[in-house]
């Protein structure tokens, strides 16, 4: 009512109100409830629950990053150190040398037992076959190392085959390439490359009549001059219509429309500085 107009105006829920915090201006019920769970300029408690100091909202970020509370990682993690302490016990930790020796020693062990182990193969499925065969699309794997020494490569897949081959009908076959990248071993690696890579379509029934091709890199003249990131293959892999079930020598290489492939990569022990130069 009109008598009641001066009263309601200074207890109307919905009139002007300044934050006393931040100094936005927003309605009051607003200002007074929900605005204040994320004013930036409200005090709050330090989110580590041992820390009793108390900061503005927009500093917690800064806070965490000198609190003693804060948990951190030691800063021999890249030596295998897994433990979180609090940052005010993180000194006398890392000052505990013979816990760190430990840690080290383990690691070398573990690099060491990798090093030695035998040349792991890499296995990767091309789902879709049929649609990229159709569509003479390519499949390109993810870039992968070779767990010897640690060489980049990659295979790319022709469904149809090779588009630039100059076999007429090679649409009937699928091409198949290996790449040499680079990677991010190459400074301390030997070049050029002189391994060789077998690339295996699985037979996907049992673990024998794989169709297998070995590329032997040391006979490769781009490998020899040290050139990488160029595709080197077949463009008749194999004929499209080998990829089904053959009963007689129980083998099937597509399955449930998809390929399985299977890369090594061998090393031979090559010895440089005995190689005679001109």
């Amino acid at each position: 009512m009109r008598k009641n107009f001066d009263s309601h105006i200074t207890e109307c829920p919905r009139r002007q109100y300044k934050c006393p915090h931040c100094d936005e201006i927003g309605r009051y019920q607003e200002r007074t409830t929900n605005h204040l769970d994320n004013c930036l300029k409200v005090e709050v408690q330090c989110p580590n629950a041992e820390c009793k100091d108390k900061i503005l909202r927009c500093d917690v970020a800064a806070h965490r990053s000198v609190c003693g509370y804060q948990q951190v990682q030691c800063k021999f993690t890249e030596f295998g150190c897994e433990m979180r302490v609090i940052r005010k016990d993180m000194k006398a930790r890392e000052e505990d040398d013979q816990l760190h020796l430990q840690i080290t020693k383990e690691k070398v062990l573990e690099l060491t037992k990798i090093a030695r182990k035998p040349n792991s193969p890499t296995v990767f499925k091309f789902k879709r076959f049929n649609e990229h065969k159709e569509q003479k699309k390519t499949f390109f794997s993810p870039p992968f190392y070779s767990s010897q020494t640690g060489y980049r490569f990659n295979i790319r897949v022709d469904a149809a085959g090779e588009d630039d081959a100059h076999d007429d009908d090679n649409d009937t076959n699928i091409s198949v390439f290996v790449y040499l990248q680079k990677g991010r071993n190459d400074d301390s690696l030997t070049w050029p490359f002189r391994g060789s890579v077998t690339v295996e379509l699985l037979n996907q029934l049992e673990d024998r009549n794989h169709r297998k091709v070995i590329l032997d890199y040391s006979t490769r003249r781009e490998a020899a001059a040290g050139i990488r990131n160029t595709g080197w293959g077949f463009s008749n892999f194999i004929h499209h219509t080998q990829l089904g079930h053959q009963p007689s020598i129980n083998r099937q290489h597509l399955k449930d429309n998809t390929l399985v492939f299977r890369v090594s990569v061998e090393i031979p022990d090559y010895k440089p500085w005995l190689e005679s130069t001109v």
